[in-house]
């Protein structure tokens, strides 16, 4: 029969409920703690969300990453969206940069002004006419096809 370890009483670093664990276990540094939800909760730390203010416990090695934490992706996204908030990076475009292709597509003849090609919309691209990606008004946007607007912004150097 094999040796069985020598068994030690111990108190949980957590909880305080005395338990057995193998005298090897301590000398290792291990043993401390009576369960696996005592382990692991010994290593989390509560923290308060930075938009909400709900608390809710995070692992300690993420608390130190970053001084921002937030509960959810929604509160994360709701703090960057939000104007007044100092996590802001401004609010969510609804109109804009980032819909000028619509707005042309919707405004203007859904046809390459250079060569009249209008068969499949998904390969009709919007041009920015002086070529600036801020300057999005609709006088300066223009509908052209993938080949035209490639020859276009990419003006070869045939010489």
């Amino acid at each position: 029969m094999p040796n069985q370890p020598k068994m030690v009483h111990t108190d949980c670093v957590v909880c305080g409920e005395s338990f057995q664990t193998a005298a090897y276990n301590l000398k290792r540094g291990q043993g401390r703690y009576c369960s696996t939800a005592c382990r692991y909760s010994n290593n989390r730390k509560e923290v308060n969300c930075y938009y909400c203010k709900k608390k809710f416990t995070k692992r300690t090695s993420r608390v130190a990453l970053s001084k921002n934490h937030f509960c959810s992706q929604k509160c994360k996204y709701d703090a960057a969206s939000d104007t007044k908030h100092p996590y802001s990076t401004g609010p969510a475009q609804k109109d804009g940069k980032h819909t000028y292709r619509a707005r042309a597509m919707r405004l203007k003849e859904q046809k390459c002004v250079r060569c009249g090609f209008d068969e499949h919309i998904e390969l009709l691209d919007v041009d920015h006419i002086d070529s600036d990606r801020n300057n999005n008004s609709i006088d300066n946007l223009q509908v052209l096809c993938v080949t035209c607007h490639a020859i276009k912004t990419r003006k070869p150097n045939i010489f």
